[in-house]
């Protein structure tokens, strides 16, 4: 019988990545994908829990993958950019749940009132009394929420693809032309905050949740230069190692997708002892490279429960 349902086990060849920004009370001033209503990640959880997955930590998920011994339904949860909130509103739920997760770190941010670029665009949009803005020689449309979230949506694909290397000086930019504050404090019960060194040590001493980093400051590594790039990966790495107190082996490419990092990261990563490398690909991409590039499912805002669940057990079908 045991014999039977080791083998049962080895048919199981990947786990299930998921991918988190924020998690939220209520809903951020302008929609955004990235904000999670409390009540939708309470009820994805519940449905992991309902369905019998194994909650493993990052590093666990690989090893067992490694060595033929992952259990079936085996998830990993993660969070990107390193939100105030995680701690606040996400940690509580996982922590009834029983399930690990790991955050990843934009460290430039930790015992500061600052946040991220893609942050500050939806802070500005959102606050703006302006109904249109001129970017780039071109004219968007701020008369309405919905084209807000467009424009949004418009604005940060440009970035992205122009500025990957620098965004925050597009909102530097951005903020000017909107008469709204360029580079804001936001205040500590903020949905934009991000969290501090003491909550970083806090928790991870608790072994609540583990840590690693995700740059310094949100850019897409592939788009720097040689030092910006050792800047960005190798002074995030420092950064969290010297908060915890512990060495990390997991680091997550911001946006992710495979144009966003190029061997040059990954040779970084493997010089500094990281073997696992978070992207947004598939989530069935698990490469066998030094660092191993794992893929995630990003969830979003927008995703009902009953697509998270017919995402999640479709994921587990075709990841046997």
């Amino acid at each position: 019988m045991q014999e039977a349902r080791s083998e049962k086990r080895s048919q199981y060849s990947y786990p299930l990545v998921l991918c988190y920004h924020a998690v939220i009370d209520g809903r951020p001033p302008l929609d955004d994908f990235c904000f999670l209503p409390r009540s939708n990640f309470r009820a994805q959880i519940r449905f992991l829990s309902l369905i019998g997955a194994r909650v493993l930590s990052v590093e666990e998920a690989v090893r067992r993958t490694r060595d033929g011994t992952l259990p079936p339904r085996s998830v990993v949860v993660t969070f990107d950019d390193g939100f105030k909130n995680n701690i606040d509103v996400a940690l509580p739920v996982l922590t009834k749940a029983g399930m690990p997760a790991t955050i990843y770190v934009n460290t430039a941010f930790t015992d500061t009132a600052k946040s991220t670029w893609a942050s500050r665009l939806t802070f500005a949009l959102s606050n703006t009394e302006k109904s249109s803005l001129s970017f780039h020689g071109e004219e968007f449309d701020l008369s309405s929420p919905a084209a807000r979230v467009e424009t949004k949506k418009t604005l940060s694909a440009f970035i992205k693809e122009n500025m990957a290397g620098e965004p925050w000086t597009a909102l530097d930019e951005i903020e000017a032309s909107l008469d709204v504050e360029v580079d804001p404090d936001f205040p500590s019960d903020s949905i934009f905050r991000m969290l501090g060194a003491d909550q970083i040590r806090e928790a991870s001493d608790a072994g609540h949740v583990s840590f690693a980093a995700h740059t310094r400051r949100h850019p897409i590594v592939s788009a720097l230069d040689d030092d910006a790039l050792l800047e960005e990966i190798d002074g995030s790495i420092k950064d969290i190692e010297r908060i915890t107190g512990r060495p990390t082996a997991s680091f997550a490419f911001p946006n992710g997708r495979q144009e966003d990092f190029d061997d040059r990261s990954l040779t970084l990563l493997a010089d500094r002892g990281i073997d696992i490398a978070l992207t947004t690909s598939a989530p069935n991409r698990f490469s066998t490279e030094d660092p191993v590039q794992v893929g995630r499912f990003v969830v979003g805002s927008r995703l009902p429960l009953a697509g998270f669940a017919s995402r999640v057990l479709h994921a587990f079908w075709k990841l046997r």
